[in-house]
């Protein structure tokens, strides 16, 4: 659910308000009768005075607006029909179920409505809560413009049959019947009054601006009021000269892009059958001898000879006559076979019908691929490791497909049909086939593009570029989102100086009142900062960032999300660590299935240990099985992780892997500190994010303008190119101390974590090089601190324990101190007996 911020409110009128000519109706009342609005009329394009008029009226009152735009501002009255001059969307009031319409079939919860609707064969692009039910609307690409009586009286049989069609796709349920095209609706954010349900919000549910319908879309789902429901063709398209999309039939058609790939050295059929398909373009003719010139026997004339014989009834070259040319082995496997008889399909654009039965299911299912490999753009379904994905643009998330979500992305990329029993070539409208769904959710290699990581800011990419432009990066296989947040400009000329300047804002206006407890912990706090917008350039794992201190109240939370806020655009979710390994690993999957965001303990208590976080901060890959499903997932790790707490302790096997931010106030009680700058640092964050960021991409720009200098200093074990990026970063941009602290980190690892020294100098002291039993290892050590790592409930569990313990110490060396000096003694294993021996040097 969207919050009723004057963002998303803002963001629902440039919507529904299209290309903003004409006039605005507002209307407002405290009162529960509809008809005591007072109306007030504003420029469409001016949106300064609609924001501000919107945001000036109580929240408690009713607010409604005119869905049709007025040619001008009426006399009386709120406008009607002849008045209106433009709308951009098309809308249905969706009522509930009540005592008052008892007789009639509705829904009877919001829940069930918004999901009855969504599974029109056109989805709505926005649906609203109204209070006592929905308001659902279609948004159109272009808007409806009246300009005499004739295209009056079409725009009210559009409304009308729109409104028939959609009633006759869910028959028996009954819906609004309303086609006033100067009706109006509720403006989210305010309420409902209407007794005996008054005070209930009007409410964004549902929002995605770029689901919007042509007219001919509008037209296939709309039925004439004065006929009964019929059949509607159902034909494939037909690819027609001048309206083809070339690189999209490329991106689908192996055939074509092994031809392509020859740059005009082919056979003569190749040759010709390739020029028939890129005649079907606007530019065919210009990209025809770009594409031919490779060969060497290219001549204009003869070339231009050739393209002029193609004939446009036969230029949509059939998949088996392209096979039968040659190379057919590109296109066994096709997840397009038998849903397309020719790529000149995958060139059309808009919405295809897909068949719910009638076929086998590898049929229906190429279909469905066809459907979205054509209404895929802007593109929307990516394949994520594998696996089935869309973007979340409001949070910069990736959702991972299910059958659920898949059913309701699948219900907007074409028009599920029946195929009808009698007339070949007409079907009825019908309801997803889940089986056709599943099929495409199994399918290995999916037909769409690799999505490696959403973002909501601009980032450096792998190849070394800032990606500033909103959209998906094909090199980078990155997506920029755009969440209506505002866009950071990118300096491209920033200089060395512009970089410095930005580190020193940053130490001043952000981190200036936290108290770091060296440079070091300073440097850290830069590095935690800039990594998110620089994953991608740092080739392996990277470090597990601690903001320790002594004492709570010291700062580490509000630093971990003031340093994470600017490539977020949202609060850090924190986690509290859990000891369950299996725990962890899941919600380790579940956060990289959704992308690489930041992860963060917060709180850490105790001794931390575990193989799950070892492993993710020392693996690119995270293998795992998905929940709820049996399927087995590799996933790029590329998440920033990040712990605080009191002094913990770690074992050393985290210890080694962790990059230190040390906090250390000078007063007893931290929390009595005063005299910050900003008084409300997360609030100041959010006020100047993007100016945070403009630095922030200021410090990685010159840097990449540099040519990327990497760090001077000795790169951290296991990190190295986590090291020469970001101490490369820091150094250029004269931050020091990035990595001074290496050697002290001591006091990190727990004082119990590794007792086999004190063990094997106690064994050695007291019984030298005696072989003994596992049984007998409990029994002779059982007042020793060993045994604490013996409390199985038997005595064979102890024993079982006592022997997996001593095989971790196999042929492992230790020195230890005795009467003569010390000595170097190994543990060995002889006739199932455990020995230690001393071993001896030349």
């Amino acid at each position: 659910m969207f919050q009723e911020t004057p963002k998303y409110v803002g963001k629902f009128f440039d919507a529904v308000l299209g290309e903003r000519t004409g006039f605005l109706s507002i209307g407002s009342t405290a009162q529960s009768s509809l008809g005591t609005c007072s109306y007030r009329f504003f420029s469409a394009d001016d949106t300064e005075a609609i924001s501000a008029h919107i945001n000036s009226l109580p929240k408690d009152s009713q607010v409604l607006f005119g869905l049709g735009r007025l040619e001008n501002i009426p006399t009386e009255g709120r406008g009607k029909s002849e008045d209106v001059y433009a709308f951009s969307a098309l809308a249905m009031d969706i009522d509930l179920h009540s005592e008052k319409k008892e007789h009639q079939n509705l829904p009877r919860t919001i829940d069930e409505a918004v999901e009855l609707i969504q599974g029109f064969t056109l989805p709505p692009s926005i649906v609203v809560k109204s209070g006592t039910g929905c308001h659902a609307y279609w948004l159109l690409q272009e808007d409806v413009v009246i300009t005499n009586p004739d295209e009056r009286e079409a725009a009210k049989t559009l409304v009308a049959n729109f409104h028939q069609g959609v009633n006759q796709f869910f028959a028996p349920t009954e819906f609004d019947h309303t086609q006033d095209i100067a009706r109006v609706m509720r403006v989210p954010g305010f309420v409902n009054l209407k007794e005996p349900n008054a005070g209930l919000s009007v409410e964004i549910l549902v929002m995605d601006t770029s689901v919007r319908y042509s007219l001919e879309e509008i037209i296939s789902v709309s039925a004439s009021r004065s006929r009964s429901k019929k059949p509607f063709r159902i034909d494939p398209p037909i690819g027609k000269i001048g309206e083809l999309d070339f690189d999209r039939m490329v991106d689908g058609c192996k055939w074509l892009e092994r031809s392509i790939s020859t740059k005009g050295v082919i056979n003569h059929n190749g040759w010709f059958a390739t020029g028939s398909l890129m005649s079907l373009t606007k530019d065919g003719n210009e990209r025809f001898h770009a594409w031919s010139a490779g060969s060497p026997d290219y001549e204009y004339e003869q070339a231009q000879a050739k393209y002029e014989q193609i004939d446009p009834d036969k230029a949509r070259r059939t998949c088996s006559s392209l096979a039968a040319i040659g190379n057919a082995e590109l296109c066994e496997g096709c997840v397009f076979a038998g849903g397309i008889q020719s790529p000149a399909e995958l060139g059309e654009s808009g919405m295809r019908a897909i068949h719910a039965s009638g076929q086998q299911l590898p049929v229906l299912t190429a279909e469905l691929w066809a459907a979205i490999h054509v209404k895929n753009e802007p593109l929307r379904i990516f394949a994520r490791n594998g696996l089935l994905a869309r973007v979340n643009e409001e949070l910069g998330l990736i959702e991972v497909l299910d059958e659920n979500s898949a059913r309701h992305t699948f219900a907007r990329v074409g028009f599920w049909v029946h195929p009808s029993k009698d007339q070949d070539g007409w079907g009825s409208h019908s309801l997803p086939n889940v089986a056709i769904i599943k099929d495409a959710l199994a399918t290995p290699f999916p037909p769409v593009p690799s999505l490696k990581q959403v973002t909501l800011v601009p980032v450096l990419t792998e190849q070394g570029k800032i990606l500033d432009e909103y959209g998906y990066d094909s090199d980078s296989q990155i997506y920029y989102a755009n969440n209506g947040s505002g866009k950071p400009h990118v300096f491209p000329n920033a200089t060395s100086e512009d970089a410095i300047a930005s580190a020193q804002w940053i130490k001043d206006e952000v981190l200036g009142d936290f108290p770091f407890s060296s440079d070091s912990a300073t440097a850290h706090a830069f590095a935690l900062l800039i990594q998110p917008f620089v994953r991608s350039a740092i080739n392996g794992t990277t470090p597990f960032y601690l903001i320790d201190k002594p004492v709570a109240g010291t700062g580490a939370t509000l630093l971990a999300r003031t340093l994470c806020y600017p490539y977020m655009g949202r609060d850090l979710p924190a986690k509290h660590w859990v000891a369950s390994e299996d725990e962890l690993r899941k919600q380790v999957t579940a956060h990289l299935l959704s992308g690489s965001n930041p992860y963060f303990f917060d709180n850490l208590e105790g001794k931390i240990d575990s193989n799950v976080l070892a492993s993710v901060l020392t693996s690119t890959i995270h293998g795992d099985r998905i929940l709820q499903r049996s399927q087995d997932v590799e996933l790029d790790n590329q998440a920033t992780w990040i712990g605080t707490g009191n002094n913990p302790t770690f074992a050393k096997q985290i210890a080694r892997r962790i990059v230190r931010i040390r906090l250390v106030s000078t007063l007893a009680d931290p929390t009595e500190a005063t005299g910050f700058k900003h008084l409300d640092l997360e609030e100041w964050v959010r006020e100047n994010r993007t100016e945070y960021i403009e630095h922030i991409l200021t410090i990685i720009g010159a840097w990449a303008n540099a040519g990327r200098p990497i760090f001077s200093g000795k790169p951290m074990a296991s990190y190295v190119s986590w090291s020469q990026v970001i101490g490369g970063i820091l150094e250029f941009a004269q931050i020091g101390g990035f990595l001074s602290d290496e050697e002290d980190k001591s006091d990190l690892v727990a004082e119990s974590e590794d007792q086999a020294p004190g063990f094997i100098a106690e064994w050695f002291e007291q019984f030298g090089e005696k072989p003994m039993t596992p049984k007998e290892i409990v029994a002779n050590f059982v007042d020793s601190d060993i045994s604490t790592r013996f409390d199985s409930h038997s005595e064979i569990g102890k024993a079982t324990q006592a022997g997996t313990y001593m095989r971790g110490l196999l042929d492992r060396t230790f020195e230890v101190n005795t009467l003569t000096g010390k000595k170097s003694v190994r543990v060995t294993l002889k006739s199932r007996k455990w020995v230690v021996r001393e071993v001896k040097t030349e």
